[in-house]
């Protein structure tokens, strides 16, 4: 990642995202793969928290 970090990205408007993207300070593909990680981080979270019984699914 050139310039953020994931939940950085996940972050920021639309407006925002475009603009970065536009001046090149990172990637259209940076941008789906900063989601997808979000997304596998929060469900292993919830499948942490489900096994330990700390929340019920």
């Amino acid at each position: 990642m050139t310039m953020a970090t994931n939940d950085s990205l996940v972050a920021l408007s639309a407006v925002e995202l475009k603009r970065l993207i536009e001046a090149r300070q990172i990637s259209p593909v940076e941008l789906p793969e900063a989601c997808i990680a979000r997304i596998v981080a929060d469900a292993c979270l919830q499948l942490a928290a489900a096994s330990a019984g700390l929340c019920r699914v």
